[in-house]
């Protein structure tokens, strides 16, 4: 046989070399990308989180002292306000006139705790439900 008539391609050994250099390079990169990722949505969960808290302290500031009872009320005009309450309620608290979610799609966990340290809860359960992974708007 000559070298003409030898078929051309590649030996196994050079595409096991090959597949081994792809998932090297796959399991560098997909951690980093991932980790890029889950910042990008603490980030936004982060300035969401501190959007709605100054929506709702305008709110009760403006509002005298009235805190909302659902963050949809930040949206639209809440229906159990005492008329001259009612008439200082603006267009809406919010630039995006919707209430966003957090980075992972969730909505937000609002509620009025009147009586307790804080006037309201408001927090994202964070990347996992449960008390691991929330992230508060008071310890930002």
């Amino acid at each position: 046989m000559t070298r003409s008539s030898m078929r051309s391609g590649f030996s196994l050994a050079e595409i096991m070399i090959a597949i081994l250099i792809i998932g090297l390079i796959t399991a560098v990169v997909v951690p980093a990308y991932n980790k890029y990722k889950e910042k990008g949505r603490r980030t936004s969960t982060i300035a969401s989180l501190t959007a709605l808290k100054n929506a709702i302290d305008e709110f009760a500031e403006e509002l005298q002292g009235n805190y909302p009872q659902s963050l949809q009320d930040l949206i639209k005009k809440p229906s159990n306000l005492e008329p001259e309450v009612a008439d200082k309620w603006t267009e809406s608290y919010l630039r995006s006139k919707k209430v966003p979610l957090d980075g992972w799609g969730r909505p937000f966990v609002y509620k009025h705790t009147p009586g307790q340290e804080q006037e309201y809860e408001l927090y994202s359960q964070g990347p996992t439900s449960g008390k691991k992974g929330k992230i508060d708007a008071w310890d930002l």
